[in-house]
């Protein structure tokens, strides 16, 4: 498999923690492990938007944003993933970013990691509609070129399968951030509870052409 998409925040870096930590700010409280599912499963303004007043929602949003941003240093990807990457990278895999995180952290995460480097795009949820609507893994289908079923979506959440499965791509689950419990995923073809696991998944998929 030449052509892989992954998604970003608790996929290829650890981020959740001081995400998490921002938006309790903004509401005055920490977040339950309920409203943490929600904070990565809705967009800042319509998660937000159920604790602030509409006036104050936009302001709040750039403060998110401007936080995100400041504290990109702080943020370190997974062990093994860089190794990962760069497996697919020596294979001649493609690989792209697609998260729903804003543009300008998400490049920031990437450059401060090192990761920027194995990505020959990013998008973002500035750039396409959330996932797991799937217009832009067409916009990144053709970008590679390729067919649907010749990409593999890497990602941890729910909305990462769901787009690999509506789009008619591959899906592989990454169970690997700690901030809660994994149940199985249906969808997926592969699930990995470690990056370790992934790492000697893609060095024998690699070596042996069964990826």
């Amino acid at each position: 498999m030449k052509h892989w998409v992954f998604d970003l925040d608790g996929t290829l870096v650890d981020s959740f923690g001081p995400y998490f930590d921002y938006v309790g700010g903004l509401i005055a409280r920490p977040l339950s492990l309920e409203e943490r599912h929600a904070a990565v499963s809705h967009s800042p303004v319509d998660f937000i938007g159920r604790y602030l007043p509409a006036e104050r929602v936009s302001s709040a949003i750039e403060t998110l944003r401007a936080e995100s941003r400041r504290h990109a240093e702080g943020i370190r990807a997974f062990e093994h993933v860089e190794d990962s990457l760069e497996q697919l990278r020596a294979s001649g895999a493609k690989c792209v970013v697609w998260t729903n995180r804003d543009l300008a952290s998400a490049e920031r995460i990437l450059e401060i990691t090192g990761l920027r480097a194995h990505f020959g795009v990013v998008l973002s949820g500035e750039c396409a509609p959330r996932k797991p609507q799937t217009p832009g893994f067409e916009r990144l289908r053709a970008h590679f070129g390729c067919r649907h079923d010749e990409i593999r979506v890497v990602g941890d959440h729910d909305d990462d399968m769901l787009t690999a499965k509506n789009s008619g791509a591959r899906a592989v689950r990454a169970s690997w951030h700690p901030h809660w419990a994994h149940p199985t995923c249906s969808i997926s073809e592969r699930q990995f509870y470690s990056t370790r696991e992934f790492h000697d998944w893609l060095r024998h998929g690699v070596n042996e052409r069964t990826l």
